[in-house]
């Protein structure tokens, strides 16, 4: 559950943060934005090591999990490295805080949904005899539903943008207030 915890924290962290970096009046990015990247990094690292740890041990009661803690903290590697290599090199794309916000914030939500699941379905999962072996699942179903529908979502906009018909920043002002 850290690895679940803390992408579902930074996702929401960087929703917030990449909205307040496209202002013009705000500088690009930072020591916060890179301390907190930093340590979503070490914690990604960390939850690696521990995936790896379980998965090289002879007695290795998490089974499953091993590999989920390995590709959580990847997840949460890889989001943390790509934010930091931002950072340091503005994307072009006038678009992006837009698609990063709403990237985020959906992966956060896919995360809250993974929590839930793992704390509420997986106890009932394991009294039903035959759904036990499957109490992995309750890790990965909401990624595997949500994160297809994040692509879609994904592609509509970017259509919509490429004809012109993009976020409104007065709109997005007006929120941010």
């Amino acid at each position: 559950m850290l690895a679940v915890a803390a992408l579902s924290f930074y996702s929401v962290f960087t929703a917030e943060r990449v909205l307040r970096m496209k202002r013009p009046e705000r500088p690009a990015a930072r020591l916060l934005d890179y301390a907190v990247a930093t340590i979503a990094s070490i914690i990604g690292l960390i939850v690696i090591g521990w995936g790896v740890q379980l998965l090289l041990s002879p007695a290795n009661p998490y089974g499953s999990f091993a590999s989920l803690g390995i590709f959580f903290g990847l997840f949460t590697l890889k989001s943390a490295v790509d934010d930091l290599r931002r950072f340091r090199n503005p994307p072009s794309d006038k678009h992006f805080w837009w698609f990063h916000h709403m990237g985020s914030m959906l992966g956060s939500y896919i995360g809250a949904v993974t929590a839930f699941m793992v704390q509420t379905v997986s106890r009932w999962m394991s009294t039903v005899e035959w759904l036990a072996p499957w109490g992995w699942a309750v890790w990965v179903v909401p990624l595997a539903i949500g994160m297809p529908l994040s692509i879609l979502w994904e592609r509509h906009y970017h259509r919509k943008f490429a004809q012109g018909r993009g976020p409104q920043a007065a709109q997005v002002a007006t929120a941010m207030d």
